[in-house]
């Protein structure tokens, strides 16, 4: 039995107003990040309201989060951000979900597999200076790409991550926007989603 009582309350008219303000705002599509139970508000539920309400495509850290979205009757997009073991991209092909192409070595990974690759949702994540998961440089994105048409592989988008946002003077931003700009140049590929993750987590 548990004894504490602390709580939060979610203002589900709050959320949906945001999401409507960011979006007449920005004239952008919004991607919800409700990974890590949805920052401990809960991510089923969370989940269901905002695909009640029309998001466009829902985004978590890990494999567990989308099977478990799926699972729980979630039929929106859902994009994984993090890193999933190519193997497991098999065995969950019924699920319709959206992968990250985080590093060379894990597409090299991806295309040994015996699967059908065309049929795979992907996204190439760069490293813009976070210093995690990404394509690193213009190098590793022209050898991904070049495979990529000898295997048929589409990519529905092409995203980075802001190290910290919150500077004032942006100067890392804007340098960092400055590397996904020519990165994103370089690509050439015909891409639904183009986006900087705007959060510092």
């Amino acid at each position: 039995m548990g004894y504490r009582e602390t709580f939060a309350n979610i203002n589900l008219d709050a959320i949906k107003h945001n999401i409507q303000l960011i979006g007449a705002k920005s004239n952008k599509t919004v991607f919800a990040v409700v990974k890590a139970n949805a920052y401990g508000h809960g991510i089923i539920e969370i989940s269901k309201y905002l695909e009640k309400i029309g998001i466009a495509y829902l985004c978590v850290s890990s494999l567990d989060e989308a099977v478990l979205l799926r699972n729980n009757g979630i039929t929106s997009p859902i994009l994984i951000l993090g890193y999933v073991n190519p193997i497991f991209i098999k065995e969950n092909l019924q699920h319709n979900i959206t992968y990250s192409v985080i590093s060379l070595e894990w597409f090299h990974q991806l295309i040994s597999l015996d699967i059908d690759l065309s049929a795979i949702k992907l996204h190439i994540k760069l490293d813009t200076g976070m210093n995690r998961l990404g394509i690193k440089n213009i190098s590793e994105l022209e050898e991904i790409i070049k495979i990529s048409s000898d295997f048929n592989i589409k990519y529905e988008g092409i995203f980075s991550h802001y190290h910290s946002s919150e500077d004032l003077q942006h100067n890392y931003s804007n340098k960092q926007f400055k590397i996904f700009e020519e990165l994103v140049k370089f690509s050439h590929i015909n891409l639904s989603c183009i986006f900087l993750r705007n959060a510092d987590s």
